[in-house]
């Protein structure tokens, strides 16, 4: 296997089926880990968008939140397409 200079497998570069299983797994954590990320920025964004002191502050915050949740949710989005091209490439895999 190998990876771009951004840290991203290379699809091309995995040669075996049970690879392919390894990332996919791999990726189904990454979204675990996304998910409960979201869930959590989404609560403080709730949590100082319901503060009535330091108003300034309390908005930034949830601004900062809530932006935070929606690159969770590009991410999130990303292991899915990730994922559907995982099983297709390891289904080419299995055809040699």
């Amino acid at each position: 296997m190998r990876f771009n200079s951004d840290g991203i497998c290379i699809l091309d570069s995995i040669m075996e089926p049970e690879e392919c299983r390894a990332y996919a797994h791999f990726l189904e954590r990454e979204a675990e880990r996304h998910f409960i990320g979201q869930r959590d920025a989404l609560k403080w964004a709730e949590w100082h968008e319901g503060m009535d002191i330091h108003l300034v502050f309390h908005g930034a915050m949830a601004a900062f939140c809530r932006s935070a949740a929606r690159r969770h949710q590009d991410d999130l989005d990303g292991i899915d397409k990730r994922l559907a091209e995982i099983e297709a490439h390891k289904a080419k895999l299995g055809v040699k």
